[in-house]
Order: structure tokens, then C-alpha cells, then sequence
């Protein structure tokens, strides 16, 4: 099994990631790490990296592909992550997976609007984690 890293750069890209993970249906998220670029050095002075230093690692699994998927969101720009909720499955349906005025986007969810990504109030039962990034990149991994 290959975990050699593949660029989205193009709407073919995102094409392909879709047709090899199964749109991302009967999927979940199984763990994510979030890396900043804020630092504090050894004279106490906090200090930040560009924006690249700001990373997102997520790596999903499936019930149709029984293989794992890491994506990795360089450029960080926000995530708005919906955990447990009460009468609802983990399970990911579909997904929205775009280039959109620049940036990557992800979301949980092919009905996702990203003009309007945050119309909930607060625990409605609507919510959508999704991801903005400036670029990401992913691959196969094992587990």
C-alpha cells in the first residue's frame, strides 16, 4: 500500500480522492491533530511561523474502503469540528470537497454552503464540521 503523499492542486484531483474513498459515504473521523505555527521561544517572546506552519492532520476510516485516509490542510485558516450529539450516528454520508476563492475546503456534508457556513446557532441539529485551509494534500495509510 502506497503513503505516498498526493497534492489537490485541481478539480481533477478532487475528482480523484472522491472516486477512491467512496465519496467519503459510510466514513467517520478517527483522529485529528492540529499543529500551529505560535511559539513561545526560550526569552518568553510568543512568535508565529507563516502560514504553512499551521497544519491539520485527519485521518478517516471506512466501511466500503478498508484502508484509512490521511489528509493533511497546510494554512490552516478555520475548523469548525461537530463532536458527539445525542440520536445521531458518527457516520459521514457525503462530503463537500472544493476549490474555492483560494482556499481548499472540506466539509461533512455535500449540501455545505460556503457562503454561509455558519446559519446554526449553537448545538442545532444542522451543524456541519468543515474545514478552510490553503492547501491539503492526503494519502492511504495503514490501519
Amino acid at each position: 500500500m502506497s503513503n505516498i503523499w498526493k497534492d489537490i492542486r485541481e478539480n481533477n484531483d478532487i475528482k480523484d480522492i472522491l472516486d477512491k474513498y467512496s465519496y467519503f459515504h459510510d466514513s467517520c473521523i478517527g483522529h485529528i491533530e492540529y499543529v500551529s505555527g505560535a511559539k513561545v521561544d526560550k526569552e518568553d517572546n510568543m512568535g508565529c511561523e507563516d502560514s504553512e506552519s499551521f497544519k491539520l492532520n485527519i485521518t478517516f476510516q471506512s466501511q466500503i474502503i478498508k484502508k484509512s485516509l490521511e489528509m493533511q490542510f497546510s494554512g490552516l485558516r478555520r475548523i469548525n469540528l461537530i463532536g458527539y450529539r445525542e440520536n445521531y450516528f458518527c457516520d459521514i454520508f457525503s462530503c463537500y470537497l472544493a476549490l474555492y476563492k483560494g482556499y481548499i475546503i472540506w466539509a461533512d456534508n455535500d449540501c455545505f454552503n460556503p457562503d454561509s457556513p455558519c446559519e446554526n446557532v449553537l448545538l442545532d441539529e444542522d451543524m456541519a464540521s468543515f474545514i478552510v485551509a490553503d492547501s491539503l494534500r492526503w494519502r492511504f495509510i495503514d490501519g
